[in-house]
């Protein structure tokens, strides 16, 4: 309610200056004040109208809008309460939406008519419609999705979901594969480890993972999460998708059998060739030439090395269903890639093709943390591969530096140009550059490099130029406060 006793002159005021809709009326709820922007807000009419003592059926157009106008008003005045509502109007051929306050006014105590006070809300009602007609879509969108998703905030704690992800992420159980219930708890760790990564980096995380159910049984479920980005630049939170694919494992199970028994045929005269050379190396048959020592060292060295290969993929593909725990430390990358390049020496002599290593790392940028074991399979990789599709007496020119907090490392050679279907896909699982009857390769050499560097939160990719090409690693300078993967699935 409003007194107005000595405020004429602020009324007065507000009448003349206020953008909004003001009118006055008395009891029997005509008008008796108004406002200029009513007559261009409201009403079609001009300075030149009568509107002091009409009715709300007098002056406007569409009755519903009268009718809802003049119930409002007497409801203020017989409760003596401020009503708040709105109602569609139109005016010179446009459909508005109107917001109005009625208020009962009382002199002496006495109610003697209402003060109105509207604005034009249209385009805030049609935004207020919109979002909630995009909030239905989501909706619908988000329970029909049929694949599990979704959100948590900065505190980890759930805050959007469907019905059959939420079951999921509070008790594992995967209404899409069957009702396959997932131990949370065993499966927890991990699961902060994966939000801490992306909430920390503001990155995303792509990787398919396995999870152990009640019974004990391994499922694959390929997982996508990304930071949700607030307009300072700050994560609001994250979003997971999240999809079984243990059908797709099935259908890799074959090729993956057949790569663990190879490797395990392998193992065994692999091992008696080591010893062998061992025992030459050992002069147990005769002395052999100082130099031929160093030849022998090196191959014994490659020999052992190729055991460990082996021995690592036969426990991959037989006792981790295809995941490689990462074990950070720190190493000298420098005396990595010496080992690494003096262990293909001779294959480059073989084709005369010589090997330039150029590296721009100060002495205490040598030291990188990441997974050396794992890394120097990425470097025997890229080297084998630049030596053996390399021309005969041509360079391989290997460069080491840092830039932008990535360590780059870069492999060019010169060889047969590669194909453009080949550049799209070169670093899938079995793609090759020569075909597999050439038993050149199987086409896992480059798919494995891009995993590990995707584990290593960096890239692989291919810079190619007729018969150039040039191959860049990039691994992120990280330390031992990052938040990391720790492991990767092939």
């Amino acid at each position: 309610m409003i007194d107005i006793e000595g405020k004429e002159h602020l009324l007065d005021a507000i009448f003349e200056y206020c953008e909004d809709i003001i009118t006055v009326k008395d009891l029997d709820l005509n008008y008796i004040a108004y406002n200029k922007a009513f007559l261009k807000s409201v009403i079609e009419g001009d300075e030149n109208t009568q509107i002091i003592g009409k009715s709300v059926y007098d002056l406007f157009q569409d009755s519903g809008s009268a009718k809802i106008v003049i119930n409002n008003a007497q409801k203020a005045i017989s409760e003596l309460e401020t009503n708040c509502y709105t109602f569609r109007h139109r005016i010179h051929g446009v459909n508005k939406i109107m917001k109005q306050t009625t208020t009962p006014i009382v002199r002496d105590g006495v109610v003697c008519g209402v003060l109105s006070v509207s604005r034009d809300v249209t385009r805030e009602e049609n935004l207020k419609t919109r979002l909630l007609e995009k909030n239905y879509q989501l909706n619908t969108l988000l329970e029909n999705l049929p694949v599990l998703v979704w959100m948590k905030d900065i505190n980890r704690n759930l805050v959007v979901a469907n019905n059959e992800s939420r079951d999921f992420v509070l008790n594992g159980v995967d209404h899409y594969s069957d009702g396959v219930t997932i131990n949370m708890e065993e499966a927890l760790s991990e699961v902060d480890n994966e939000d801490n990564y992306v909430l920390q980096n503001k990155k995303h995380l792509r990787k398919a993972k396995v999870a152990i159910d009640n019974d004990g049984k391994q499922h694959w479920y390929r997982i996508h999460k990304a930071p949700i980005m607030m307009p300072n630049n700050e994560v609001g939170g994250l979003v997971t998708i999240a999809k079984n694919i243990d059908a797709d494992k099935r259908l890799e199970h074959q090729r993956d059998l057949f790569l663990a028994t190879l490797s395990h045929d392998l193992k065994n005269p692999l091992q008696a060739q080591i010893s062998s050379l061992e025992m030459l190396y050992r002069e147990y048959y005769g002395k052999i030439d100082e130099g031929h020592q160093e030849i022998m060292e090196l191959v014994i060295e490659s020999a052992k090395y190729m055991k460990d290969m082996l021995c690592t993929l036969l426990k991959t593909c037989k006792q981790n269903s295809g995941i490689i725990q990462l074990v950070y430390s720190r190493f000298d990358i420098i005396a990595l890639m010496n080992k690494s390049i003096k262990e293909v020496r001779d294959l480059g002599k073989v084709k005369n093709v010589e090997i330039r290593f150029n590296s721009q790392l100060k002495n205490n940028e040598n030291m990188m943390y990441a997974d050396e074991n794992q890394l120097r399979r990425v470097i025997g990789n890229m080297l084998n591969n630049a030596i053996n599709y390399a021309f005969e007496n041509s360079v391989v020119n290997i460069f080491i530096g840092q830039e932008n907090g990535f360590y780059i490392i870069d492999f060019n050679n010169e060889s047969e140009e590669i194909s453009e279907e080949l550049k799209v896909n070169i670093f899938d699982k079995y793609v090759c550059g020569n075909p597999l009857e050439s038993n050149s390769g199987v086409g896992l050499g480059l798919y494995f490099c891009r995993k590990i560097l995707e584990a290593h939160d960096g890239t692989i990719s291919l810079n190619n130029n007729g018969t150039q090409n040039t191959f860049s690693v990039k691994i992120p300078i990280l330390n031992e406060d990052s938040a990391l993967i720790t492991e990767v699935a092939l």
